[in-house]
């Protein structure tokens, strides 16, 4: 998925006008690709660019908006579960009052690390440029090897840690449950994520360990393959 400054900007305009204010759930705001006809690309100009459209936003509307973020997914560290909010004054005020601070996340030795890689992240933002070049070129392998079973947005940039695969006539739950019976493969059948039946299953990025080469996604994507011409046939 992506969100364009435009959107974002045209969306807090109308609502901010009315009195409203906008809750972004904005985990992958790091990992914006671009999509070509040879495959998956990181333009760190392009992302830069996004950025500081998306700073410009937040600065004059802060007011009015409340960003959510995820060190689990611009880091990559999915195990440690570190999310965070960024708002005006009141807006936090209001999060306090209603969650209230004794159901927070206690300081326990994943929250103590999360904060320290919080930090240093902020010091020298520049881990997830690594990041986005692994997964261009794990998306590019997937585009390149089962590209016509991938649902990829039409506008051209992809920002996500997963990427949605078409699952043909076979359901995503039957799909999902022979996937890793069959062949290993984990994926998530796609239910949950379109709200009814879906012939489409979410495969994460980033589960597989990187290693150099790429030896065990390479392998994965290519049994990946073989199911899907037999099960979304």
């Amino acid at each position: 998925g992506y969100l364009s400054p435009e959107e974002l900007r045209a969306t807090v305009q109308v609502l901010s006008a009315s009195g409203g204010g906008v809750v972004w759930d904005a985990p992958y705001l790091f990992t914006i690709l671009r999509l070509t006809s040879k495959g998956a690309r990181f333009d760190k100009e392009l992302l830069q660019e996004n950025l500081n459209e998306f700073k410009e936003i937040a600065s004059k509307y802060h007011e009015h908006m409340c960003i959510l973020s995820s060190l689990s997914k611009t880091c990559l560290i999915a195990g440690l579960r570190f999310g965070f909010a960024v708002a005006s004054k009141q807006w936090i005020d209001n999060m306090d009052a209603i969650i209230g601070r004794e159901n927070l996340s206690s300081p326990t030795p994943s929250f103590i690390a999360g904060t320290e890689i919080l930090k240093r992240f902020l010091q020298q933002p520049t881990s997830y440029e690594w990041i986005c070049q692994v997964l261009a070129a794990r998306l590019s392998l997937l585009m390149e090897e089962i590209g016509e079973h991938l649902m990829l947005p039409g506008n051209g940039l992809f920002g996500a840690l997963y990427a949605a695969v078409l699952t043909g006539r076979t359901s995503s739950k039957e799909f999902s449950d022979r996937l890793i019976r069959d062949y290993g493969i984990v994926t998530v059948p796609g239910e949950q994520f379109f709200g009814g039946a879906a012939n489409a299953v979410r495969l994460s990025l980033v589960a597989v360990p990187w290693s150099e080469g790429e030896e065990a996604w390479i392998t994965s994507v290519k049994a990946l393959k073989d199911a899907l011409a037999k099960l979304a046939a």
